[in-house]
């Protein structure tokens, strides 16, 4: 990812977070204000129910009453109350016209047994005893309570009331009931936005048809939680105890038997809630999308002022190196960039300072390096004939008589040398020319490189090999510079052996000796320049090896332990058809 993405992504990402987090707390907030209004318009038409509910209660209480003080005045009651048979029907007149006058739906005498003596609607025989509907609406004091009865129009409730009265036969009572219908419980709704709808055991009065099937269903699965099933994807819904709705702050006990448990649940459609939250998402998401584009616009603008001058600045730098430190920084600006720039600058003349000194010191360093190599590879060249001289002075002095023979015997090793140090002049006087290869016998070049050095030979005759591709004297010098250097750490004890042998494609050449080894941290340092165990060595051998070997297009491998000598093994790919042509 791009600096100009990051910048651009980092600060739209910053300015949109905060802006989201604003937004679903706003959202939020009026979620809830929509509540409170919700809960606020349920409290108050729960008050605005509660005193209907009153006034019915009172209404029915009032005209209960009323038609007990007309039953107590009433003599014709009183003796067909006492069981006088010529009176016996005038209780089913008087229920039935009572129930007329008072607009009641139902009106029951007992006696204090709790058997009908009359009633209206007119009951069946079986239904004669009341005595648990009396009990149960004895119980609540007053209070009215929930019935149901088959007589009455679907689906069959009523609120109903007890009240007794005195005559000489005894204690009667008068039960009245008024009907719950649809009417009814249509008449508790506020309007559209709040209705009502009373859930009671074994079905439901339903304002809203879009609820019919879940209340109803309610009313018999769960009548504790009616509200609990409302679809709350749709509604706001609100359950309180029926009729005692004025109770429902506290914990309102289940009616008893007979009278029916019921819950009035109060609902409001979501169409206006969710209505108002799309408008306020609409505003959000208009807001989050001007300031989206607005954001990326802005972070477009200030990325390029940044990222325009560090691409000039990444260009230049590029075409930089250290054979061209020619590249300028120019710039005006006084910000960060400015001083980028200005730096870089400034870095750019230090670092050609710099190369120039460091092309000083190397012109310097090879020099040295050039004048060490010619004494290492002369005194090398020089050895052989001065061990000859050395061997041809003391025969002189001590047999002359076989100096010829011995002259002759070791002329060869004179030539060698001779020619050796002749091919160093020719080398050294082409300097930087690369030294040419040619195929050659890598046994018969160890035999010609071992000549007049006391070492063991196992290489193959002359052309049993296949030809490696190398520069004869150079890889002469290598050889020669390993065996005197594992002659010289015999220390007077041990042998030194030279194997010759194929391995697949590769030749390979080992030199060992039983000499003193070297530990792990002289291995890690042998081929580096200037680095040597010798008290009078340059340090220069090995890693003139190394560069030979390389040039050559082989390699070199180095096994030592201490005390156990060491072994060097020089491998070399075979000629290919090219280097034979």
């Amino acid at each position: 990812m791009s600096l100009r993405t990051r910048m651009i992504f980092t600060h739209t990402l910053l300015t949109l977070l905060p802006l989201l987090a604003l937004g679903l707390g706003l959202r939020h907030v009026m979620a809830q204000r929509l509540a409170e209004q919700y809960d606020n318009r349920v409290d108050s038409l729960l008050s605005a129910i509660d005193e209907r509910l009153l006034t019915h209660q009172d209404e029915l209480a009032a005209r209960l009453t009323a038609l007990r003080d007309a039953a107590s005045l009433d003599q014709a009651f009183t003796l067909s109350v006492a069981g006088l048979t010529d009176r016996s029907t005038y209780l089913d007149e008087f229920v039935e016209h009572g129930r007329d006058l008072s607009g009641l739906d139902l009106l029951v005498v007992t006696d204090e047994q709790g058997r009908v003596l009359a009633a209206s609607p007119r009951l069946e025989l079986s239904d004669r005893d009341a005595r648990p509907l009396l009990h149960a609406l004895i119980a609540r004091g007053g209070a009215p309570g929930l019935m149901r009865d088959a007589r009455l129009p679907e689906p069959g409730l009523a609120l109903a009331r007890v009240d007794s009265l005195w005559t000489q036969s005894g204690e009667f009572y008068l039960l009245a009931g008024r009907g719950v219908d649809l009417v009814f419980v249509a008449g508790l709704s506020g309007g559209d936005e709040v209705r009502a709808s009373l859930v009671f055991s074994g079905g439901a009065i339903v304002s809203d048809p879009g609820l019919d099937t879940w209340l109803t269903r309610a009313g018999a699965d769960d009548l504790s939680t009616p509200e609990s099933v409302v679809p709350g994807d749709r509604y706001l819904a609100r359950g309180v105890p029926f009729p005692a709705t004025l109770e429902r702050r506290g914990t309102p006990h289940r009616p008893a038997d007979p009278l029916v448990p019921a819950r009035l649940v109060l609902t409001h459609p979501r169409e206006d809630w969710f209505a108002s939250l799309r408008d306020l998402d609409f505003w959000l998401l208009g807001a989050l999308a001007l300031t989206f584009m607005g954001v990326v616009l802005a972070s477009m603008i200030a990325a390029a002022r940044v990222t325009r001058p560090l691409a000039r600045l990444a260009e230049t730098t590029a075409g930089l190196d250290l054979d061209r430190l020619d590249g300028q920084f120019p710039t005006t600006r006084r910000d960060e960039v400015g001083v980028l720039a200005r730096f870089m600058t400034d870095m750019v003349r230090r670092l050609r300072a710099g190369v120039d000194r460091l092309r000083a010191a190397e012109r310097r360093a090879t020099l040295g390096d050039m004048a060490r190599q010619v004494n290492h590879d002369v005194r090398n060249g020089f050895l052989p004939i001065r061990n000859v001289v050395w061997h041809l002075g003391r025969v002189a002095h001590e047999e002359p008589d076989k100096l010829v023979d011995v002259f002759l015997e070791r002329e060869s090793t004179l030539d060698a040398g001779l020619k050796h140090l002749e091919d160093l002049a020719g080398s050294y006087k082409r300097l930087a020319v690369e030294l040419p290869s040619e195929p050659v016998d890598l046994a018969r070049l160890a035999r010609e490189a071992c000549a007049g050095f006391p070492v063991v030979l196992d290489a193959p005759a002359d052309g049993v090999l296949p030809p490696v591709a190398v520069n004869p004297s150079a890889i002469k010098r290598v050889i020669g510079n390993l065996v005197r250097n594992a002659i010289e750490s015999l220390d007077g004890g041990g042998e030194v052996r030279i194997g010759i042998r194929l391995d697949g494609d590769e030749i390979i050449l080992d030199v060992i000796d039983d000499g003193c080894g070297l530990g792990a941290e002289q291995l890690d340092t042998i081929f580096e320049p200037f680095v040597t165990t010798k008290a009078e060595g340059s340090g220069l051998g090995l890693s003139i090896v190394r560069r030979l070997v390389s040039d050559a297009g082989g390699r070199i491998e180095v096994d030592s332990t201490p005390g156990r000598g060491s072994t060097f093994t020089l491998i070399f790919p075979k000629a290919g058809p090219e280097a034979s042509s």
